[in-house]
């Protein structure tokens, strides 16, 4: 007998005869009157509905106890396009930062490997670049870097009017392979270059998780006005995607 049933039973008859078991349930049914039957069923209903009403409430709190862990332990991954979208624009001015870093490098290199080079995040933490570069009296010439975060952040402002904002800081893992830049440059110092930059970075903060860049980039050079070249700016294009665990992906396309 369920135990709501027999809570009923006991409210509507003498105890002895509720309590005698389940033996007797048919009896015990069958000796209350057809209003008295009717009520029992009715209030058996409301019962059973508030005991799964419960039991739902109980499933949905402990769903979200997980989720709250899972959050906290850093495994919420990137999970739809408008999040990888998310992750990929709170990095959108630390490439530009990394191309212009490589290019200081490249233009005091004074061997094949280059002093490192680093900037800071516009709210938190540090961009690092190290590598090396190609050496001789070619106008032709190659980079291949390596990048670092620290607790990078930089302001992202998704409406352009403070009101829209995200705060995701990055870092690169030591101990695995470093996203990598590399650059080929031509007809140096006023020619073109190209290359990828390709790697992984993990969040904290409105995202958690890893996100995955692979982009293409094209763009032309310009002297510096003192013995060195640098990137043209306005002429720089980013063709590529960011893509979290789950596999969903944001199609980048940019100027710089």
């Amino acid at each position: 007998m369920r135990p709501s049933f027999r809570l009923l039973l006991a409210l509507l008859l003498p105890s002895s005869i509720a309590l005698a078991g389940p033996e007797v349930d048919d009896e015990l049914v069958a000796a209350l009157p057809v209003e008295a039957r009717v009520q029992l069923g009715l209030m058996v209903e409301e019962l059973a509905g508030a005991e799964a009403a419960l039991d739902a409430a109980k499933a949905e709190r402990k769903a979200r106890q997980g989720e709250l862990r899972d959050e906290k332990d850093g495994v919420k991954d990137v999970n739809s396009e408008e999040e990888a979208e998310l992750a990929y624009l709170g990095l959108d001015d630390a490439i530009g930062k990394a191309m212009d870093l490589g290019f200081d490098g490249f233009n005091d290199a004074d061997s094949a490997n280059i002093a490192q080079q680093e900037t800071t995040g516009a709210i938190t933490g540090t961009l690092f670049v190290n590598g090396q570069v190609d050496q001789g009296s070619s106008d032709n010439k190659g980079m291949r870097l390596d990048l670092t975060l620290d607790e990078y952040c930089d302001f992202v402002d998704l409406d352009a009017d403070g009101e829209r904002e995200i705060s995701v800081t990055y870092w690169t893992d030591p101990d695995s392979a470093l996203p990598a830049l590399d650059l080929q440059l031509r007809d140096i110092p006023d020619g073109t270059f190209d290359g990828t930059m390709s790697g992984s970075f993990g969040m904290e903060g409105d995202i958690v998780g890893d996100v995955e860049l692979a982009v293409d980039i094209d763009g032309r050079i310009e002297s510096d006005g003192d013995g060195g070249t640098r990137r043209e700016s306005g002429s720089t294009t980013i063709v590529g995607t960011a893509t979290g665990p789950s596999g969903h992906s944001y199609d980048i396309d940019i100027t710089l």
